[in-house]
């Protein structure tokens, strides 16, 4: 994720520039990520990226992504689940 835009994030008008509604959206979308949970039929297929975190509450411990292809996921020991 790119660091916050090094200008004020309010133009005169008061609304948002568009860097920084670019950079909220890209947390929003790393934080909302990084707290996903649900079984392993739900497991995510976009917004995906090596070392992304999910829990899967039907193995009750949390996996993480393996490789950039969706279907390769691995536990804490390195364990393909």
């Amino acid at each position: 994720m790119n660091p916050p835009p090094n200008q004020s994030p309010v133009q005169v008008e008061n609304i948002v520039q568009l860097r920084w509604q670019e950079f909220f959206t890209g947390l929003f979308g790393t934080l909302t990520a990084m707290q996903q949970s649900g079984t392993t039929a739900q497991r995510p297929t976009r917004g995906l990226w090596v070392g992304r975190p999910y829990f899967d509450t039907d193995l009750g411990y949390p996996i993480y992504l393996l490789s950039a292809n969706p279907s390769v996921w691995v536990d804490a020991s390195g364990t393909v689940v």
